[in-house]
């Protein structure tokens, strides 16, 4: 982001270090695109400072916690971008900005000169073992939307950008150096070198829908349920066919499909309804999105509290709960490693569009008082955790089931 002449004067006031660097700025553009390589392009050194996230407080607070212009320009920016937390137990706005300004000064007053020195000041501070400063769990997850679907050249050509360890992995250092980067310069910068992928689009199709998810999660044989009832399942576990009927579909595999095809667009069409009823549109979500949500409301008729929720991510983390069924003998609520690995799956699916953390490991947990369903992302962070109510079970093939007395783990690719 380019600071105004007027910005770039009181900024380089006094400093003939920072005059150049801002000169040199202005003159410098990267033309290097991340091509076959992995080699890292190179950082221009003095970018300008972005300063889209001042207010009128965080300057306030700049100027009460700093003497030095340079500071309290970078300081006002980072309380405004909420992206640095410190640890402490200050409920007090006001009081906790203050403290976090005072963190920063102290950072930033051991060497800075550019823009660049105060970034590499920060992720220094910030990736030691012992440091006050932390990220947000909002940094973190632009952090983690940015990298996603990256190929391991592009994860080495952004750490190399940035600065940080090029191991192919999005880890702690990556992270901090992101919300960094995007603090100090702008995320517009970093979005330009190295644009995120493109979100796919296009059409709900039932059949794709019946070949791809219901195949695998569901089967594509007639059965008996395992659930309270002991209802004959159709092929593609169908058990309420919307009103349609079976012998309207040819014989054999191909109607099979076909069938649960046409079902699956009936639940996409009440879904739909749904969200239109709520003022707003499934068809604009991210395919892999509609069809995450489509396959909870063929699983259990509805989507529950998820309609609810406001953002993409949000509806995704709610479809992550539903893990629960009652067994057959009608007993017990229980809760199921195996509904948990569909939606884990779904959501990776999503992942890429949506900007997500992909799952690679669930915890089945029993409690005293239910279950707790873990879901964990590769470096070990908690995507999502919902605590429920429901006994823990495995359930065998014939319908019988045995309650969980320790932790089971499922690895999902």
């Amino acid at each position: 982001m380019a600071l105004s002449d007027r910005q770039q004067s009181s900024f380089a006031s006094g400093n003939p270090d920072i005059k150049k660097a801002l000169t040199e700025a202005n003159s410098t553009t990267n033309t290097l695109g991340l091509g076959a390589s992995p080699r890292p392009k190179p950082r221009p050194k003095s970018f300008g400072l972005n300063l889209q996230n001042k207010n009128g407080m965080d300057t306030t607070i700049a100027k009460s916690v700093s003497s030095n212009s340079n500071q309290e320009a970078l300081i006002s920016n980072l309380l405004g971008s909420k992206s640095l937390v410190v640890n402490n137990g200050l409920d007090n706005p006001i009081l906790y900005n203050q403290n976090l300004g005072k963190e920063l000064a102290t950072v930033l007053s051991k060497t800075p000169t550019t823009p660049d020195d105060y970034y590499e000041a920060l992720n220094s501070i910030m990736m030691g073992k012992n440091s006050t400063l932390t990220l947000s769990t909002p940094a973190k997850e632009a952090a983690d939307a940015f990298m996603f679907e990256r190929t391991p050249d592009q994860i080495t050509a952004i750490q190399g950008f940035l600065g940080v360890t090029a191991d192919g992995d999005l880890g702690k250092e990556t992270r901090i150096a992101i919300a960094n980067y995007t603090s100090v310069f702008g995320k517009e910068s970093l979005v330009k070198e190295f644009p995120p992928a493109k979100i796919k689009s296009g059409s709900f199709d039932p059949l794709h829908f019946a070949n791809n998810y219901l195949a695998k999660s569901e089967g594509t044989e007639q059965g008996i349920t395992l659930e309270a009832g002991g209802a004959i399942t159709l092929a593609y576990g169908i058990t309420n066919p919307l009103g349609l009927e079976r012998n309207n579909y040819s014989k054999g595999p191909a109607g099979d499909a076909e069938f649960a095809a046409a079902v699956a667009d009936k639940h996409y069409q009440k879904l739909s309804n749904n969200f239109k009823n709520k003022g707003r549109s499934l068809e604009n979500l991210p395919l892999s999105v509609q069809y995450a949500l489509v396959d909870l409301h063929y699983n259990i008729g509805n989507v529950g509290e998820t309609l609810k929720e406001t953002t993409t991510k949000g509806m995704l983390k709610n479809t992550l709960d539903f893990v629960g069924m009652t067994t057959k003998d009608g007993k017990t609520e229980a809760s199921l490693l195996s509904l948990a690995t569909r939606r884990a799956e779904n959501w990776n699916r999503a992942s890429g569009d949506a900007g997500l953390t992909r799952i690679t490991k669930i915890q089945h947990i029993p409690t005293k008082k239910g279950t707790i369903m873990r879901y964990l992302a590769k470096d070990g962070s908690i995507v999502h955790e919902t605590n429920n109510g429901r006994t823990a079970v495995t359930v065998n093939k014939d319908a019988s089931y045995t309650k969980l007395t320790e932790m089971r783990e499922e690895n999902i690719k």
